[in-house]
């Protein structure tokens, strides 16, 4: 080994992990990006030089678009946000199978 690896790109993005295309998630892998995702964003809006400008509405907005692509990328790999369930066994918003 070289030396210390650098560490991962800061995104707020779940694409970043590194993953062939098409290749399905598992929940650990998709709550573990959920995470990182959400702490990336709360660095983001802790830095005044990048967020400054925003009003309160302008991140209410910004992070409820962030939660509906999360709510589809769970669901592109077979999984709830809400309940961490696979699709098949969710019982939110009347799922029922």
């Amino acid at each position: 080994m070289d030396g210390p690896l650098a560490p991962p790109p800061r995104v707020p993005y779940v694409f970043a992990l590194g993953r062939r295309k098409g290749a399905l998630m598992n929940i650990f892998e998709l709550r573990r990006a959920y995470h990182d995702s959400l702490a990336n964003i709360r660095s983001w809006f802790s830095d005044s030089s990048l967020s400054g400008h925003m009003t309160v509405l302008d991140r209410l907005a910004f992070l409820d678009a962030w939660r509906q692509e999360m709510v589809e990328y769970f669901e592109r790999h077979g999984y709830c946000l809400a309940c961490s369930r696979r699709l098949e066994r969710c019982l939110c918003r009347g799922r029922r199978t």
